[in-house]
């Protein structure tokens, strides 16, 4: 372990800002997908020698896949997710991953790396109820206009991560790290 702060080369955050460009690229391929943008905050915890607390602020996008398969009665779809954006103690940060989204619900279940600090997580969302509630004349008006329903109101979700990294520079010293965080979705 480090005794000082670690510095990050140019060239490595490069090549982290490539791999991220890589990894996001097979969603701009797939075709009858619904995309939905975000805005990510969260806090969480890294074990280094000790629990240290960070914070970070994203932006990300959702690639939704839908597919013909019922879990329970309930309609799954495939979900692609990428975020990026700025954090504390790292600077920068982004992740990638796959997973699966209940779309009457909205709570999904992914897995995927974070490719700054290097670490592959599993998280956990549960879709708020807040859009659930009766919607306006006005705003019904509105989604009326643009060809859509109120199944198109997925406002927000709280999730949990748990991701392990391998203790070295890469993933800035973390061998675990835990997050909760909530994503407030637009189109």
């Amino acid at each position: 372990m480090s005794t000082g702060p670690l510095r990050i080369p140019l060239v490595t955050m490069k090549r982290i800002f490539i791999l991220f460009l890589i990894a996001t690229f097979p969603m701009a391929n797939f075709a009858q997908s619904e995309t939905s943008y975000y805005f990510d905050q969260n806090v969480g915890i890294a074990y280094v020698d000790f629990a240290f607390p960070g914070v970070s602020l994203l932006g990300g996008v959702r690639k939704v896949y839908p597919t013909t398969t019922t879990v329970n009665g309930a309609a799954r779809a495939v979900i692609f997710e990428s975020e990026i954006g700025l954090a504390l103690p790292t600077g920068v940060t982004g992740k990638v991953g796959i997973g699966h989204l209940n779309e009457m619900t909205g709570n999904s279940t992914s897995v995927g790396v974070r490719i700054f600090p290097l670490h592959a997580y599993v998280q956990q969302a549960f879709g708020t109820r807040r859009c659930e509630r009766e919607v306006s004349p006005r705003t019904k008006r509105r989604l009326e206009k643009r060809g859509r329903d109120r199944s198109h109101l997925r406002c927000s979700d709280w999730y949990f991560t748990m991701e392990v990294g391998g203790g070295g520079e890469w993933s800035f010293d973390s061998v675990a790290l835990f997050s909760v965080g909530h994503r407030m979705f637009f189109n």
